[in-house]
């Protein structure tokens, strides 16, 4: 998996690409650990090019997701690709997180934040 980042004031988007899986899990906290310790307001993660997420991936995500509300962080993920999206209605994590189409998340992000 690759991982690209660009931060505004107050916002990490995190962009994931290839697969996720347990070889990735490690690298993937310990980059969104250093997220929570820059005093963001938002992480989001883009998923537009993440084309498969086994189950250690997942569970990633939901201790991400406990971490940032434990430190008063929104977290979301947006863009997912349809295999993505077919995997988080499998696991039912499409219950848990909070997912947003690429035009909601520049809809409500753009304007607060002034991301390119």
């Amino acid at each position: 998996m690759r991982i690209k980042i660009h931060k505004e004031e107050g916002l990490s988007i995190i962009k994931l690409i290839g697969r996720y899986d347990i070889e990735e899990v490690y690298d993937f906290d310990i980059l969104f650990q250093n997220q929570i310790d820059m005093n963001v307001s938002v992480i989001a993660l883009n998923l537009a090019e993440l084309r498969y997420i086994d189950s250690s991936g997942i569970g990633s995500l939901i201790r991400s997701k406990n971490t940032a509300m434990k430190n008063g962080i929104e977290f979301l993920c947006y863009n997912l690709h349809k295999d993505i999206v077919y995997t988080f209605q499998l696991s039912k994590i499409d219950q848990f997180l909070t997912i947003l189409s690429e035009d909601e998340f520049l809809n409500k992000y753009v304007t607060i934040f002034d991301v390119g």
